[in-house]
């Protein structure tokens, strides 16, 4: 009986878990997502505000998605992971399911971006 309970427990548990994790498709569209913005050079215009619903507080009318992404490096290298996470998101403000998708990736979003485009800014860490 106490083996049953444990694994009853474990397929459970196995299975709350796995929610939180990104299935590869989620985790390709998530880098699709911010590969995008890193290219997106553009400044908003009255085609291209946020949505009202997905409206982020760090993002300025000029800022254009790339900027965010530029904020966010600048962010994990002084500040921290959770704001620089906030401005990837911010990026996203057009696009409620990659907004969903990126803070389900959190960290993983993060160093990314990092990894991806950290070092055209290496002198931030030493600001």
């Amino acid at each position: 009986m106490k083996s049953v309970f444990t694994a009853l427990f474990l397929l459970v548990s196995g299975s709350l878990f796995a929610q939180d994790r990104l299935s590869s498709t989620e985790w390709e569209s998530v880098k699709y997502d911010i590969d995008k913005s890193w290219n997106d050079y553009k400044r908003p215009d009255a085609f291209r505000v946020c949505l009202p619903e997905t409206s982020h507080p760090l993002r300025r009318t000029n800022l254009s998605d790339h900027d965010c992404i530029m904020q966010a490096i600048r962010s994990a290298k002084t500040v921290g992971n959770d704001e620089a996470l906030e401005w990837i998101v911010a990026s996203q403000c057009r696009n409620a399911g990659a907004m969903a998708r990126i803070r389900k990736a959190g960290d993983k979003a993060v160093k990314y971006v990092v990894d991806s485009w950290g070092n055209q800014m290496k002198d931030l860490a030493d600001d």
